[in-house]
C-alpha cells in the first residue's frame, strides 16, 4: 500500500484535503491554494462523457454489495460514521479551537488521492441526489477528468494510480491545484457531505510531527495550546487499521490491482 505516502488516510492527514462541514474543514489544497473556489463555472469540453473504467466501477460498487445492504444516502457505511465522531470529540478535546467551519472552502480545492472505498460511498451518495444535482457534480468531473488525462495519458489507460510515483501525483497535484472538488457547490456546501471521502472527514485537526504540533492549514495559524490527547491519537490509528483492512477485503474481493484514483474519479458514473 503507498497509503503512507499521499494523502489518502486518515493516518496521513495533510493539508491537501477537503471539507468537514457543518464545521468544515479549514484546510487547504494540495498546494495550500487561498483562492476562493470558481465552482460551477461552465463547461470547458461540452459534451463529454464519462471515461471510468465500467470493469472499475462495477468492481467498486457490486463486490460488496451485502455489506452496504441496509445503507441509505443518508446512512454511509459505519468506519465513516465512526470517523466523523473521532474529529467531532477530537475538536471538543482541542476546546473548539480548530477554525472549521461552514463556508470555509479552502480545502476543497485540488485533488488528491482517494481509496475505491471512498469511490464506493461517493458512489452511493450520488445514487441519492435529484438528477439534475447529481448531473451537475458528473459534469463538473467529467470535465476534470478529461483536463487531466490530457495533461497525464496515462490515466486514459487506467484511473489506478498505485503504480504512479509520489513525483508524478505531486506534479499533477500541482497542474490542478485551483480545480475545485466536483461536489463543492456555489454557496459553499458540500453536495455528498454525508458521503465525503474518509479523508475529508479527519482534515482539520493540528497534526503532530516528532512532538511539534502543526496547524492543519495555513488558516489554522493558531495552535491550541492543548494537545490532543495520545488516547485520540491511538484511536485514529486504529481507524487506519480498519480502513487498510477494509481496502485489502475490497481487493480480495474484486481483483483489483490498485486501490486508490485521484477524487474526480470518484463521481463518474458507469455508462
Amino acid at each position: 500500500s503507498r497509503m503512507s505516502h499521499h494523502v489518502r488516510s486518515l493516518s496521513d492527514i495533510d493539508p491537501s484535503t477537503a471539507a468537514n462541514d457543518p464545521r468544515p474543514s479549514a484546510s487547504f489544497s494540495a498546494r495550500k491554494n487561498p483562492l476562493c473556489i470558481p465552482t460551477n463555472t461552465p463547461p470547458v469540453f461540452p459534451g463529454l462523457r464519462p471515461r471510468i473504467s465500467p470493469r472499475l466501477l462495477r468492481l467498486v460498487t457490486n463486490a460488496m454489495s451485502d455489506s452496504l445492504l441496509g445503507h441509505t444516502p443518508s446512512n454511509p457505511p459505519p468506519l465513516y460514521r465512526t470517523t466523523d465522531h473521532w474529529f467531532q470529540r477530537a475538536t471538543a478535546a482541542l476546546l473548539g479551537e480548530v477554525p472549521c467551519r461552514l463556508g470555509c472552502t479552502s480545502c476543497c480545492i485540488g485533488p488528491f488521492p482517494i481509496t475505491l472505498l471512498d469511490v464506493q460511498t461517493l458512489q452511493q451518495g450520488l445514487a441519492g441526489l435529484p438528477p439534475t444535482h447529481r448531473h451537475q457534480i458528473e459534469q463538473r468531473a467529467i470535465e476534470q477528468t478529461a483536463a487531466m488525462e490530457a495533461a497525464f495519458p496515462q490515466l486514459t489507460h487506467t484511473e489506478l494510480l498505485d503504480k504512479w510515483t509520489d513525483q508524478d501525483i505531486d506534479r499533477l497535484v500541482t497542474e490542478f491545484h485551483h480545480h475545485p472538488c466536483p461536489a463543492l457547490d456555489a454557496d459553499g456546501r458540500c453536495g455528498v457531505y454525508s458521503h465525503r471521502p474518509l479523508v475529508c472527514r479527519s482534515m482539520g485537526i493540528p497534526t503532530d510531527d516528532r512532538g511539534l504540533a502543526q496547524g492543519a492549514c495555513e488558516i489554522q495559524t493558531f495552535i491550541p495550546i492543548v494537545r490532543l490527547p495520545i488516547a485520540f491519537r491511538e484511536e485514529e490509528d486504529r481507524l487506519a487499521q480498519e480502513e487498510a483492512a477494509s481496502l485489502e477485503t475490497l481487493r480480495q474481493a474484486t481483483g483489483s490491482t490498485g486501490e486508490e484514483v485521484f477524487l474526480p474519479y470518484g463521481f463518474l458514473s458507469e455508462l
